[in-house]
């Protein structure tokens, strides 16, 4: 074992020594001895140039300069065009008030020249607008002439496939010397078609005066008369003014004071009552009414009738089923058949009239 430590110690201690500057034969290649990590030492770090921070560069520094300036000069061009504007309007006013022959003149020959220097200029471009502008005209013409016409057959279609349902006003008058006061009525026209139900509304305005609110009921009674005054139907309604309090009138007399004065509004009632329908018959249609006003039972002659400002008659048609969705939705049918037909009368015209219209388009598809 010794021997062998001996050896290891000889063979690592000539490896160790460097060979002879003079000696004639080099020494042979031997491995290296591989040194233990505690022994190893760490690479040194290598140098870094110290870094200096590079002063910006004059491109940007001369793009922000001409940024600012073009903002600066846009702000006054701005401003002086602002205050120019209104004084150059104020020029061409008194201009044209001074001399307005003259001013007329002089803008129709500027005019005149800035529209010649272009077209000699642009002779081609501006022949190629004013065809353009042409064509336009004649398309916009053309698609005029086929809503106007759409329109028209919309109206006729509407005026053949949908009735207007009968509906008017008229004022009665009573007849105060009777002890029954009663109005009678023409119609403008006969009630008609023979089977139509119609539907009557009477108005009465009455004043609110003490003599009214300690009325009561009352009767009214409406008679639909033939040509020749014959009655086709009655109908007879219980009425009456509606009730208010002494402090709801006190509060409302208050409140409207100001009104009534200056005669915006009036102390008045106006009550309807619908008198029910009646269907005409076949036999005659109806052509007048009469509508009477009776007193309560147990009232003294010439008694129980209420003071009256105004009233009226309303008749109302009632249509069936069908004619009465088609008059509630007349709006939205005439719109609908009018954009069919000026949606067909478009396609005939791209159909027929393709060269006519759209010649470019009808020489680029035919060759």
């Amino acid at each position: 074992m010794e021997s062998e430590t001996e050896a290891e110690d000889a063979f690592f201690d000539a490896c160790d020594t460097p060979p002879l500057a003079n000696s004639a034969q080099p020494s042979p290649l031997l491995p290296l001895r591989r040194l233990p990590f505690w022994e190893q030492s760490s690479p040194s770090p290598l140098p870094f140039p110290n870094r200096v921070d590079s002063p910006p560069s004059p491109d940007l520094l001369r793009a922000l300069i001409n940024i600012f300036l073009k903002i600066v000069a846009f702000q006054t061009t701005l401003l002086l065009s602002s205050i120019a504007f209104p004084l150059r309007l104020i020029s061409l006013f008194s201009s044209f008030l001074s001399d307005p022959r003259g001013t007329l003149h002089r803008w129709a020959d500027q005019l005149w020249r800035i529209s010649s220097s272009f077209v000699e200029n642009h002779a081609g471009l501006a022949l190629r607008v004013s065809v353009g502008c042409f064509w336009a005209l004649v398309v916009l013409c053309s698609l005029m002439a086929c809503l106007v016409f759409a329109l028209f057959v919309g109206k006729i279609v509407m005026a053949v496939a949908v009735e207007e349902p009968l509906d008017f006003a008229m004022d009665l008058s009573f007849d105060f010397t009777r002890s029954s006061p009663m109005a009678e009525v023409s119609f403008p026209r006969p009630l008609s078609p023979p089977g139509r139900r119609f539907r009557s509304t009477v108005s009465l305005t009455l004043a609110e005066s003490e003599y009214n609110r300690n009325l009561g009921i009352f009767q009214v009674r409406v008679e639909f008369l033939t040509a020749d005054q014959k009655p086709l139907a009655s109908s007879s309604r219980p009425c009456m003014m509606r009730f208010k309090s002494a402090p709801v009138r006190i509060l409302e007399t208050i409140l409207k004071l100001v009104l009534v004065l200056v005669d915006i509004s009036s102390e008045t009632q106006t009550i309807s009552l619908s008198m029910g329908g009646f269907a005409v018959p076949a036999s005659a249609p109806a052509a007048s009414a009469m509508v009477v006003l009776e007193p309560r039972a147990g009232q003294r002659l010439g008694t129980g009738l209420p003071e009256l400002y105004s009233a009226s008659l309303r008749m109302e048609s009632e249509l069936p089923l069908m004619r009465r969705l088609l008059w509630s939705w007349r709006r939205t049918l005439f719109v609908s058949i009018a954009i069919f037909i000026f949606n067909f009368e478009l396609l005939l015209l791209l159909i027929c009239c393709t060269p006519l219209l759209l010649p470019g388009y009808y020489r680029r598809a035919h060759g």
